[in-house]
Formats: structure tokens, sequence, C-alpha cells
């Protein structure tokens, strides 16, 4: 039995820009596919998605991909939808015709797996694995022979420092 973290990432209501909003959900023997991503509710008060007495809201999968920073782990496209399943007025999503030709020459796979190639070089330089409950995670590589923080110097102290320079020149 293995545990993975599904991290649903949705726009919030507000106004006049949105903000990213996610939440996480933790599934046992994941598929890894966008239909085995159940559709979820969240309360959609905190979000300016709905009021108070009525703040249901669900997301919607719509895309997956491999948490690049996360080992079993997935970062879940949504959009949101009311209670009874129709677009939220915040979901621009629902807008798009998905029957339109925008982007029929994009070829996709190619773009992921050159990203994906490069982003793990550079995961690699910058980052260790350390494992938790759910997997590793990468954690940023630290050099034990640097100090964290730079050491303050001390000329300019006990004599006031470059103000007292400035006096000096003009007595």
């Amino acid at each position: 039995m293995s545990l993975t973290k599904l991290e649903y990432i949705w726009l919030d209501g507000y106004e006049p820009t949105q903000s990213l909003r996610s939440k996480t959900l933790v599934e046992r023997d994941f598929g890894g596919k966008l239909e085995d991503c159940p559709m979820w509710a969240f309360d959609g008060s905190s979000t300016e998605q709905a009021t108070g007495e009525d703040s249901d809201c669900l997301l919607k999968p719509v895309a997956i991909y491999h948490d690049p920073c996360r080992k079993n782990s997935f970062l879940v496209m949504t959009e949101v939808l009311n209670a009874d399943a129709t677009p939220h007025a915040s979901n621009g999503r629902a807008t798009i015709e998905d029957d339109d030709d925008d982007f029929d020459d994009f070829d996709d796979d190619d773009f992921d797996d050159d990203f994906d190639d490069d982003f793990e070089e550079e995961l690699d330089d910058e980052y260790e694995e350390v494992e938790d409950e759910f997997g590793d995670v990468l954690l940023p590589v630290t050099n034990d022979d640097e100090e964290e923080f730079p050491e303050i110097s001390d000329e300019n102290e006990g004599d006031g420092g470059d103000d007292d320079d400035k006096a000096d020149k003009d007595e």
C-alpha cells in the first residue's frame, strides 16, 4: 500500500486579480491518471467563491502533473464548479471553447520532456532528498563550511562610525 499526495490547485474568486489556492488530498494506491482523481468539495466562503450560508464548491480535476519537488506526489489542476456541478462565475476556463484549434501545432509532450530534464538537473545541484512518511522530499543543499549569516564588521563601532569622520573633517 503506497500513499500519494495530490495537490489540488485552483484560482480563487478575488477581484480584480485571482490568486492560486491549493489543498492536499492523500490517496492510497493512486493510479497516477487524471481519471483516478476524484472531484473534491471545499468551502468557497474563504476564497470569495460562495457566501457563508451556501458555501459548498467543487474542484473538478482537468490536468495532472508529477510534482517536481516531491516524490509520490502530483499537482492536480482543477476548475471550480458550483455545488450543482455548473461552472462557477470565477471559472474562466469554462468559457473557453474545447473544439477550437488554437493549439493544434503545440506539442506539449516535447515541452514537458525538455522542461522535466532541465528542471531535474537543476534540482540535483541545489536540493538533496530527505525521507519523510510520504516518500522523499527535496530540501535546499547547505554547505556546512559556509556561515548561514555574514559576520557583522566591527570597524565603525565605538567611534561613531562615518559621522565622526565627517565631524573631524569639518573642524
